[in-house]
């Protein structure tokens, strides 16, 4: 089962997307548009790791809808008070904001114009615990006027629900901070694993939904574990070589699993970087025989010289050197 898509606007997800300083948005109907700017959060095995110093992420140009859906899988390493994520706007200040209490697990939800202020606030009941993954969704649904009913689950389970002050617009934004207030106040320390934006409210069983998916990806888009092209010798025209004329070049037959955009042939060396390069080529399609030759002035050694093949994937990474 994948996540659900049907209004889906913003997408960032550790595992897919996250190249030097920008976490790429990987929502399908709107994939690249609003990438996140990576300030100092570093990647590791399960999630991206803010410092609880300076660390943010802003994704820019949004065009705020009437309801918005946010599922995070976060993990705490701080009681300190801090603002997890914030939807801001250019003109009024802080329009949105979801925090920790301090010296306490309980979620806080600041809304209206700079919210840091206190213009509107509630201190829930929900908790979050520290050290360890939690999923957390919270959905925002537009009731009268500037007024919005706002519903919380942790780990899919319903924890409560409550309807904000009628306060300015607080919807009104026009991007989104990950790890802090705009003005670098109070930021969050710890993991997360994934965000996701709806611009609707998602009903109970689609919250399970995505649970159940839980750290993975979940899109039906999601590309497979990548491997490193493997090489198979269709064929080699001499083992041995020498001096001697006719014996002085070996022709090797050879092909990869997958499409290459590069091969190199190398005589010792343990990669494709080390050794005396043979033969070398460009991009070749999968199971394509390529033929290649290895010269007896290209040896290093008398005796036995290991011969390695390397073909480099789509997605960079070589093939594994053999010993």
């Amino acid at each position: 089962m994948s996540i659900v898509t049907d209004g889906l606007v913003g997408y960032w997800h550790f595992a897919q997307g996250v190249s030097g300083s920008t976490w790429e948005n990987i929502a399908p109907a709107t994939k690249g548009q609003y990438n996140g700017t990576i300030n100092g959060v570093f990647k590791q095995s399960d999630g991206m790791y803010f410092d609880g110093v300076d660390d943010k992420v802003v994704a820019t140009n949004f065009s705020a809808p009437q309801s918005i859906t946010v599922d995070l899988l976060v993990k705490r390493q701080s009681n300190k008070f801090s603002y997890l994520l914030c939807f801001d706007n250019e003109t009024i200040g802080t329009a949105l904001a979801i925090a920790f209490a301090s010296n306490s697990n309980a979620l806080q939800i600041y809304y209206g114009i700079n919210t840091h202020t206190g213009t509107g606030s509630k201190t829930t009941t929900t908790l979050v615990p520290l050290s360890t993954f939690a999923f957390v969704t919270l959905t925002f649904q537009r009731t009268t006027g500037n007024a919005y009913l706002i519903k919380i689950y942790v780990d899919s389970v319903f924890k409560e629900q409550f309807t904000s002050n009628p306060e300015v617009d607080f919807l009104n934004y026009t991007y989104v901070t990950l790890g802090m207030i705009r003005s670098g106040y109070s930021p969050f320390q710890g993991g997360v694993a994934f965000v996701r934006l709806y611009n609707r409210e998602l009903s109970a069983s689609e919250v399970l939904q995505n649970y159940q998916n839980g750290s993975s990806v979940g899109l039906d888009s999601e590309p497979p574990v990548s491997t490193p092209p493997a090489v198979t010798i269709v064929s080699t025209s001499r083992s041995k070589l020498s001096d001697e004329v006719g014996m002085n070049q070996s022709i090797i037959t050879f092909k990869f699993d997958q499409d290459v955009t590069e091969w190199r042939v190398r005589v010792l060396g343990i990669d494709p970087n080390t050794g005396t390069l043979a033969d070398s080529g460009g991009a070749v399609a999968a199971n394509t025989n390529i033929t290649a030759s290895v010269e007896w002035n290209e040896l290093y050694q008398e005796g036995q010289n290991r011969i390695n093949i390397y073909g480099k994937g789509k997605d960079g990474s070589w093939t594994a050197y053999s010993s």
